[in-house]
C-alpha cells in the first residue's frame, strides 16, 4: 500500500511541474504577445502602417480589444469582495 501512495505522490509531483512548465511558457508568449501588440499600436497610431481603411480599423480593433482584455483581467484580480 505504502508503494500505491508514493506512485501517486509522484504523479502528483510530475502533473504540478508540467503545469508549471506550460505557466511558465505562456506567460513568456503572453509578454511576447503583449510587446509585439504594442509596437504595432504606436505603428498605427503614427500612420506608418499603410494599408486601407478597412484593414487599418481592424488593426486597430484588434489592439483595443487587447487593450481592453488586459483592463478587464486588472479589474478582475484586484476587485474585492465583501461578506454580509
Amino acid at each position: 500500500m505504502e508503494t500505491f501512495y508514493k506512485s501517486q505522490a509522484d504523479l502528483y509531483q510530475q502533473s504540478y511541474y508540467d503545469a508549471q512548465d506550460r505557466i511558465s511558457k505562456m506567460n513568456f508568449q503572453l509578454g511576447w504577445l503583449r510587446g509585439s501588440l504594442k509596437r504595432l499600436g504606436k505603428l498605427v497610431e503614427s500612420g506608418d502602417v499603410t494599408a486601407n481603411k478597412f484593414a487599418v480599423a481592424e488593426l486597430e480593433s484588434i489592439i483595443n480589444a487587447f487593450q481592453k482584455s488586459e483592463e478587464e483581467a486588472e479589474s478582475y484580480f484586484t476587485k474585492t469582495e465583501t461578506a454580509d
